[in-house]
């Protein structure tokens, strides 16, 4: 009776150790999840979804943007829908815009151009964004395995 009185505090004890470990990874597991690398769906306005790995933390914490990259953000047209964006430029310059005319890009915004194959709004449609509004900078599409590629770093 002694051993199994024993196993059975091991086994407990055990127990509230895995408990433990658990509970104290889920404030790591959230912050590395909402500012840190996470795959996440988005709406190219087809009915393939693409699904994506972003960085958080560049955009977040460092609000490092560049030009000629992928980023991720709310449509603006439509809020419920997360899209991706090429960022073709940022403040303080002149962006060639639909109908032959030129759009000043203002300080703390940016213009954005869409995929070839995306049926959704861009810069043309809603004009200059507030680079807030980006909020994670695309490092791979995943998937459709068609289109699967590294993007962080592509020269567009």
């Amino acid at each position: 009776q002694k051993g199994g009185l024993r196993s059975r505090t091991h086994i407990m004890s055990t127990w509230l150790r895995r408990v433990e470990r658990g509970i104290l990874m889920l404030p790591v597991a959230w912050l590395s999840q909402r500012f840190g690398v996470s795959l996440e769906c988005v709406d190219g306005g087809t009915p393939e979804r693409k699904f994506v790995l972003v960085d958080r933390f560049s955009t977040a914490f460092l609000n490092e943007y560049y030009n000629k990259e992928l980023y991720s953000l709310l449509c603006p047209d439509q809020p419920s829908v997360r899209i991706v964006r090429n960022l073709v430029n940022q403040d303080g310059s002149w962006v060639p815009a639909k109908n032959n005319m030129s759009v000043f890009i203002p300080g703390g915004y940016c213009w954005l151009a869409k995929d070839e194959d995306d049926a959704l709004s861009d810069s043309n449609d809603f004009g200059p964004m507030p680079l807030a509004l980006l909020d994670s900078r695309v490092l791979a599409v995943c998937w459709p395995p068609s289109k699967a590629r590294w993007e962080a770093g592509r020269k567009r």
